[in-house]
């Protein structure tokens, strides 16, 4: 009870909650769009480059007698097709990932940079006071089952 009394003297009121509520809904719908986004790219970028050919020459294949050699050539043609495909599948979703994490970053750091220019710090012995209220809200136990 002293926690929550303590809590009502800092500026903090429920027109600030809302908007930290609403920035976060925001914020993760933004995320999950880019991820999205990331993902289909790289699904497009794999179809077409390393599965499309490969499928197509599936037909060929079926309609072939298996006890020609052709049949054999067209199968370890096709298998060491797909073993290619498989590196550079692995090559460009390290490198879609890579990217995605760069763009992420930088995002992040635009979006702290632009808040910390709206929102005025807060006093340095409010931020004091905030942190002896967390820390005496959370038993020695409960903080360490968060780390």
């Amino acid at each position: 009870m002293k926690t929550s009394d303590d809590t009502k003297k800092l500026s903090y009121n429920g027109k600030l909650f809302a908007k930290d509520l609403l920035y976060n809904q925001a914020f993760q719908a933004s995320n999950v769009a880019s991820l999205v986004h990331m993902i289909s790219e790289t699904y497009t970028e794999v179809s077409n480059k390393y599965l499309m050919d490969r499928v197509s020459s599936l037909g060929k294949l079926m309609a072939m007698d298996k006890e020609k050699p052709e049949f054999l050539h067209e199968r370890l043609k096709l298998q060491e097709s797909c073993q290619e495909a498989q590196r550079g599948i692995l090559q460009l979703v390290l490198e879609n990932k890579k990217e995605f994490e760069m763009k992420t970053d930088v995002r992040m750091k635009k979006i702290e940079d632009e808040l910390k220019a709206i929102l005025s710090a807060a006093p340095p012995e409010e931020t004091e006071r905030i942190k002896e209220i967390v820390q005496d809200g959370f038993s020695k136990e409960e903080e360490e089952s968060y780390y």
